[in-house]
């Protein structure tokens, strides 16, 4: 279960769910977030309950309350590539994160999700590093 005040500062400005007949509810934040708006919120962000996915268990906007094992930070990514492969890799990756996005990545200023490190290990795998990928700490985190 995640922590009450956690999800009470979220409901601000977060997308939330009211569909009491979600299977996926339970366990899902945008609905328990939902639960915790302040009743004198004049306007709050819902999904839109007509959608199909809202009901049938495939919601595309679920999100899983249970904490998933996030990679945080890259400063020794590279430690174990030759040279050029990092080169070519950096760029690769700067070129799909922008420079921006690409540093704040590296510095743990930005979570890598799930998707995100797929994203990296792929265009990793293209460049033909196999081995596997090193990040800096882990932490486990909610992805809002």
């Amino acid at each position: 279960m995640v922590d009450e005040e956690i999800l009470r500062k979220k409901t601000k400005g977060y997308v939330v769910c009211y569909s009491s007949k979600c299977p996926l509810r339970e366990h899902c934040l945008r609905w328990q977030a939902a639960h915790r708006v302040k009743p004198d919120e004049r306007i709050v962000t819902c999904i839109n309950l007509l959608r199909p996915d809202t009901t049938n268990g495939s919601c595309q906007d679920y999100r899983d309350n249970k904490p998933v094992r996030i990679p945080k930070g890259m400063i020794h990514f590279y430690d174990n590539m030759p040279g050029k492969l990092e080169r070519e890799i950096k760029s690769s990756l700067i070129a799909r994160f922008t420079r921006v996005g690409y540093y704040k990545l590296r510095n743990g200023e930005r979570q890598i999700t799930p998707q995100i490190e797929r994203e990296i290990a792929e265009i990793c795998s293209e460049h033909g590093w196999s081995q596997p990928l090193v990040f800096d700490e882990y932490t486990e985190e909610l992805l809002w």
